[in-house]
């Protein structure tokens, strides 16, 4: 209890001061006039990183208290600071304590009185409580009062190097001219890994470029008849001939458009991207297709669109959704690239207690720290729920049936329309051949024919 009897601007900088999650501390404000503590659940989920308007989106006013339940255990914190504490009524006084009791948190309440009221001692003699002076606050954590604004966090720990725009034909001689040793040695290492996989990837497509070229052929033909005399079987067979190239084409791009947003789903930076798709432009001039690229166009669609990544920006756009399934299954989804059939049959057992690593599909896959608290809540309340190991993680609704895959389809659009984050699998997400047009790419066919493959 931490007695403030003149309401005083230092203290209320002070304790709001000490906000901060990562570390274990939360500083909740009250809604005044609350005499049913139904808004204090509330303001204790925007305490713990929620928006403000999301328990209403969210349509959990209802459950506020159990979430904000969840969600101190799940950041965890460890240290829960409550203003205008002498606003509380003795009845909301005693959940709130309980609910510190229960979820191991130490509760401070800060009183702007100088002392409490007769009902609210009677309710905090129940439990052991001590009271301390704004001054013995300070030096509780004299390293967290006044401390300046953190650096915006970077978003990227791998650095890539700053490339030139010069076209694909002379791009790879423009970085070495332009770049130090290990900067060159680092971008060419990212060229030429993507132009192998491109090669072999457009190798076991030869004949199908081959049926395209034949096609095109038949296709432009010059007729040998007059105007009107050319046979109606030739001019089917041209029709036909125009037709099927066209489908054929379409069917093309849609591939190469889904394998460049393949190759380029784990970039680090726009100017990862860009070597790459220099070294597509390259590799596929050699199979008689002109990619054409347009660098403003790739800036503007920004690197991380569209791809599965799980910053720390985007962890704390999703820590402001309140509902757990949103957040584990956007987090899940963005740290794995798990599909939602993948994420309908997880059980809790593929996870580790702390949300640290999960078990998909045999592979032991890492959840960053940024983010284990946004799974670890639905693993909370799942094993309050009294769910076990082989319970699935995204239940259904009968007993022990798991979500259906288009239940988890759609809380993840329910994530992606609270939190504004790309989230594979949504609706939101571009497909690939909107993904191929948006970042400033088309693909033409060159008049020759595609080079012969030996085969391997």
């Amino acid at each position: 209890m931490v007695f403030d009897p003149a309401d005083t601007l230092a203290c209320m900088r002070l304790v709001a001061g000490l906000a901060d999650l990562d570390t274990g501390r939360a500083v909740c404000h009250p809604t005044p006039a609350d005499p049913a503590g139904t808004w204090l659940g509330v303001d204790l989920l925007v305490a713990l990183g929620k928006r403000l308007d999301a328990p209403t989106l969210e349509r959990s006013s209802t459950r506020a208290w159990p979430l904000a339940g969840v969600w101190l255990r799940a950041e965890p914190i460890r240290d829960l600071l409550v203003l205008r504490a002498h606003l509380l009524t003795p009845r909301t006084l005693g959940r709130l304590v309980v609910l510190g009791q229960q979820c191991g948190v130490r509760l401070w309440l800060i009183v702007h009185r100088p002392a409490l009221r007769a009902a609210q001692q009677r309710t905090l003699d129940q439990t052991g409580w001590q009271t301390m002076g704004i001054a013995d606050l300070h030096r509780r954590w004299p390293t967290a009062v006044h401390q300046s604004d953190p650096p915006p966090p970077t978003g990227d720990d791998d650095c890539f190097p700053a490339v030139p725009g010069a076209d694909f034909l002379v791009f790879r001689a423009a970085c070495r001219q332009l770049l130090d040793p290990d900067s060159f040695a680092q971008v060419d290492r990212c060229y030429r890994d993507t132009m192998h996989q491109l090669l072999a990837w457009l190798a076991d497509r030869t004949s199908l470029l081959q049926t395209m070229h034949r096609a095109d052929l038949a296709a432009r033909r010059d007729p040998i008849w007059p105007d009107g005399d050319e046979p109606s079987s030739i001019r089917v067979d041209r029709d036909r001939a125009r037709q099927s190239l066209a489908l054929a084409w379409d069917s093309f791009t849609n591939l190469v458009a889904g394998r460049l947003v393949a190759l380029t789903t784990t970039d680090h930076a726009p100017a990862q991207t860009l070597v790459r798709l220099r070294a597509v432009q390259a590799a596929f001039l050699r199979y008689g297709l002109l990619l054409n690229l347009d660098p403003t166009m790739l800036a503007m669609a920004g690197h991380r669109d569209g791809r599965p990544t799980l910053t720390p920006q985007v962890a704390t756009r999703l820590r402001g959704c309140c509902t757990p399934r949103y957040t584990a299954a956007a987090a899940l989804a963005l740290a794995t690239g798990a599909d939602a059939a993948d994420l309908a049959g997880l059980h809790l057992g593929a996870l580790t207690g702390d949300a640290a690593v999960v078990r998909l599909d045999g592979q032991a896959l890492p959840i960053p720290t940024h983010a284990r608290s946004l799974v670890r809540a639905l693993l909370i309340q799942r094993r309050d729920q009294h769910a076990n190991a082989n319970a699935y993680l995204f239940a259904g609704r009968a007993p022990g049936r798991r979500a259906s895959d288009d239940t988890i389809r759609r809380l993840l659009e329910q994530a992606t329309l609270h939190a504004g984050v790309a989230i594979p699998g949504t609706r939101n997400v571009h497909r690939p051949a909107a993904w191929f047009a948006q970042h400033g790419l088309t693909l033409t066919r060159l008049p020759v024919p595609p080079p012969k493959v030996a085969p391997s």
